[in-house]
């Protein structure tokens, strides 16, 4: 997942918002992709939580942006590693080993 994903989903769920209305806001259509490559890794990074955490299947289910979240909503931040495109290992530069 993408920070700018990232972000945008903690900023649209400041208030309450259900898995369709989250879906919608992406572009996405299949329910399990959306579960397993958006919903599931906001909720362990602790970026999003259930409404109603003791019924995950209710038809009343929203999620919600935590306080950790918000707060790296306003920091600019979004828990994702930053790479960039010139970080690559040591061991596949290609030059002349110095071992």
């Amino acid at each position: 997942m993408t920070p700018h994903v990232t972000a945008q989903v903690t900023a649209f769920c400041r208030e309450p918002q259900p898995a369709k209305a989250i879906m919608a806001e992406l572009g996405l259509k299949h329910w399990k992709t959306f579960q397993a490559n958006y919903l599931a890794p906001l909720m362990a990074m602790d970026i999003l939580e259930r409404t109603i955490p003791d019924k995950p299947r209710s038809r009343l289910q929203r999620y919600k942006t935590t306080d950790a979240g918000l707060a790296m909503l306003e920091n600019g931040t979004t828990g994702a590693p930053k790479q960039g495109r010139d970080e690559t290992p040591s061991s596949n530069r290609g030059g002349p080993s110095n071992g």
